[in-house]
């Protein structure tokens, strides 16, 4: 089986991610981590070569109300256009 983790941007989410990515593969599933481009992530991963990782820009999500949830748009639709999501292009057609 192989399975993508959604799991980068804080440490709450990323430890957790790493910690269901290692019990999947030491049960002999292929395992790609999604994260952030934030150091937080690369410092974590760092040493870890056992996952494929692929790296997605992020930003947090802001109020609706709030004239910085347009710019939160804005970079979604860069992150979803560079993960290929809209055409299949991430390697998660081939992974």
């Amino acid at each position: 089986m192989n399975a993508v983790i959604a799991c980068g941007g804080t440490g709450g989410h990323l430890f957790p991610g790493i910690a269901v990515a290692e019990v999947l593969r030491d049960r002999g599933h292929e395992v790609m981590l999604l994260v952030s481009e934030k150091d937080i992530d690369a410092l974590a991963l760092s040493g870890r070569e056992n996952f494929r990782v692929e790296k997605l820009p992020t930003v947090g999500l802001p109020s609706p109300f709030s004239p910085a949830f347009l710019v939160s748009l804005v970079v979604f639709t860069k992150a979803w256009r560079f993960a290929g999501l809209s055409t299949g292009h991430l390697s998660l057609r081939s992974f």
